[in-house]
């Protein structure tokens, strides 16, 4: 079987095992009852039809009143095996992730959506900040919005700005943007002044101490680190799950069908910037392919961390070393979708954003690249 057979294969697989994912998690049109089963991705257990559990829910309940043994040795385990193969193949808001792939290879469709939605979110600013209660918390959507709404369309009519910025740091700011919502939230929930200067020292520390590695190291990676410290932190220190009132898959597979299916429901300041942030990380998407996954997801960060450990590996075979690389035109980086630049320098991919999904396998002419297990 040459390459032009071969090529897709993977695709097709990673597909069926993602609409697997999906079913799995959403078993509850099946068995009405949680099984409480913690589930190696990224789906809320507040799903109408979720018969598992997060485990960055878990963990952060289990630490509120004690250490989180169970569900760190199952991640472990299943890290260890697979690595974050089960980011690129199971979880289902990966699955999303990868849906917006399609619209970012499509220019005048991301154009279109990016402009549509940037719309949207300012007349829901808008109407935020004129029926809201609280007048200074209805600010914080608004200015949100309004600021995201800016970076993300500006550059299409300035394209020069993006190169002079910097994917990188715009990254950078947009995270920043998605990391003031954690002290929002403890303001809203008016939490207790001790636990208020406890978790802004903490918030401040860890956030500018990680931004300032970021912006002088230029590694990406390092942020799904930072917004999963935060979110272990706030959990000791403020003894809540804050990270899932900000959850974007939560907004979409638990508050948005919670709202449909409940008309009498009557949402509050959290629900609407739980869907403002949704919007964020749809309109971020559309801009940079996978941004959750790369940039926000601490589950992406727990199995990352095990990426050098696991069984299962994406090896370089040491031929690739002498091919001229004008003529393979680095094929394995254009495809990779969470944005490798190093694959041809690897001889084993092991970086903490490799989603194990295949793609720069099936993008190399000379099938230099593979699937293997073992520990070499």
């Amino acid at each position: 079987m040459d390459r032009n057979e071969k090529t897709g294969h993977i695709t097709i697989a990673r597909r069926i095992f993602q609409g697997t994912g999906l079913l799995a998690g959403c078993l509850g049109v099946i068995v009405p009852v949680m099984s409480h089963i913690v589930f190696p991705g990224l789906h809320c257990y507040a799903c109408p039809l979720a018969v598992t559990i997060c485990p960055i829910g878990i963990i952060q309940n289990l630490l509120k009143t004690g250490f989180p043994l169970f569900p760190l040795a199952f991640l472990g385990l299943s890290g260890i095996l697979l690595g974050r193969w089960w980011c690129g193949w199971i979880c289902p808001f990966g699955l999303v992730n990868d849906i917006f792939i399609v619209l970012n290879t499509k220019k005048r469709i991301k154009q279109g959506i990016t402009i549509a939605t940037g719309i949207i979110s300012l007349g829901a600013a808008l109407l935020i900040i004129l029926f809201l209660d609280n007048k200074w918390l209805s600010l914080i959507p608004g200015v949100f919005v309004v600021f995201v709404l800016l970076l993300l369309i500006v550059p299409y009519f300035s394209p020069g700005l993006k190169q002079k910025t910097g994917s990188v740091k715009l990254t950078g700011i947009l995270f920043l943007i998605f990391t003031c919502f954690f002290p929002v939230v403890l303001i809203i929930d008016l939490a207790p002044l001790p636990v208020l200067i406890l978790g802004g020292g903490f918030f401040s520390l860890i956030l500018g101490g990680g931004m300032i590695f970021f912006f002088r190291n230029n590694k990406p990676f390092i942020l799904k680190f930072i917004i999963l410290i935060l979110t272990t932190g706030f959990a000791v220190i403020a003894a809540d799950t804050l990270f899932c009132k900000l959850c974007p898959s939560a907004a979409l597979s638990a508050a948005l069908p919670y709202l449909i299916t409940n008309p009498s429901f009557i949402p509050g300041s959290m629900y609407w910037i739980k869907l403002g942030i949704l919007l964020f990380t749809a309109l971020c998407l559309v801009t940079v392919s996978r941004f959750f996954c790369r940039y926000l997801c601490p589950l992406g960060a727990l199995f990352g961390l095990t990426n050098k450990l696991s069984l299962l590996k994406i090896k370089r075979s040491s031929e690739c070393d002498a091919v001229d690389k004008n003529k393979c035109k680095y094929a394995c980086i254009k495809s990779c979708i969470m944005g490798i630049k190093d694959i041809h320098k690897q001889k084993v991919l092991t970086q903490t954003d490799c989603i194990k999904c295949g793609k720069c396998i099936e993008a190399c002419p000379y099938s230099h690249l593979h699937f293997c297990g073992g520990i070499a």
